[in-house]
């Protein structure tokens, strides 16, 4: 288990840096008024859930240190942020798919311009909101995000 905390946290933290960096290049290349591919908007947003996931299993040294997981506010956290990690780098993952599929297989001669990609990102924040918060109003607080423990 400590192994794995260990792997989570530079699984969080190298992600991090090269999606600042490339933060960085986009922000750029919008303030020169630049078209920003959708894949790279979509690549981004994989960095992105890839440092959600490191930070969900780095809140596992809390367990390491106590010997048992308990349900609790760390647990609940850890859950959504699981939850909001495998939504985000499936729906990114299909965005990107149909991108390259648009582009590649279809020969397409119309241009995908940046928008494509910034209703895509939308759209999984969207879905990721409804798919987290719905169960959660709908039943009132007592929808259960975590597994098995003690």
């Amino acid at each position: 288990m400590k192994v794995l905390v260990f792997a989570a946290f530079f699984s969080a933290v190298f992600p991090l840096g090269l999606f600042l960096y490339i933060l960085r290049q986009v922000l750029r290349m919008r303030r020169r008024r630049e078209n920003i591919s959708p894949i790279t908007l979509f690549y981004l947003s994989l960095l992105f859930w890839d440092v959600v996931q490191g930070m969900a299993w780095t809140i596992s040294i809390q367990w390491i240190q106590t010997g048992r997981i308990v349900i609790g506010q760390s647990c609940v956290a850890q859950a959504i942020l699981k939850q909001f990690d495998a939504i985000g780098t499936s729906l990114s993952i299909v965005a990107m798919s149909w991108c390259i599929f648009h582009d590649y297989v279809i020969e397409s001669n119309d241009i995908l311009t940046s928008r494509v990609g910034y209703i895509g990102i939308g759209l999984i924040l969207t879905a990721q909101a409804m798919i987290i918060m719905l169960p959660n109003i709908i039943l009132g607080g007592a929808y259960n995000y975590y597994g098995i423990s003690e």
